[in-house]
């Protein structure tokens, strides 16, 4: 039996604009957002899904639901916690400089660590092989938790510094005897740039 996860970021929001770090922070889609969401729902238009999978934060739940609007197969949208980003506690709304200035003089506090952050990963992959073995889901997430289920599909193969994931960018993964592969990664052809590598 083949099962297929179709992970796909939100769209952008002014926070990734700004180059600010994003973790809980229920903050909605910009103008650009939601024209890569309905962007990135046209691309996956003809693909049968059994369902989509959804962070509840509002960026990914706007953007999973232009996914639905348009899926010819009518997948049920459900909602999973699992699927929300890392929590970075004193780092959030922090830009990248902003961050290393802070860690330095204060540190971290409140910060998810990798090790909870791989935990969440793995239950989200294996709730999907218990739940929907041999069949297609979509899974409308976050940069930093598609990063970690990568991360745990490939098992020791992959480390987060090799990975990108732009907003609305589709990356799919197979889990076929036993064994999750990396079939695409980080594709943004329908948004206009980029390749299906």
């Amino acid at each position: 039996m083949k099962t297929e996860i179709w992970l796909i970021r939100h769209g952008e929001t002014e926070w990734n604009r700004l180059g600010k770090i994003q973790g809980l922070e229920d903050i909605e889609l910009n103008s650009e957002g939601i024209r890569q969401a309905k962007r990135v729902g046209l691309a996956l238009m003809d693909c049968h899904f059994s369902v989509i999978l959804s962070s509840p934060l509002k960026r990914a739940l706007k953007t999973a639901e232009c996914i639905q609007s348009v899926n010819k197969s009518a997948p049920p949208l459900v909602v999973n916690q699992d699927l929300v980003e890392r929590h970075y506690g004193n780092l959030s709304g922090l830009t990248y400089k902003e961050k290393a200035k802070r860690v330095k003089e204060f540190g971290e506090t409140g910060v998810e660590s990798m090790e909870e952050l791989h935990k969440r990963a793995v239950r989200v992959l294996d709730h999907i092989v218990s739940t929907y073995n041999g069949e297609s889901v979509a899974v409308v997430s976050h940069g930093g938790f598609i990063k970690s289920i990568m991360v745990a599909a490939a098992d020791g193969r992959l480390s987060r510094d090799e990975l990108a994931v732009s907003n609305c960018s589709i990356s799919k993964l197979v889990h076929e005897n036993g064994r999750w592969n990396i079939i695409d990664y980080n594709i943004t052809k329908h948004l206009g740039v980029g390749s299906w590598g």
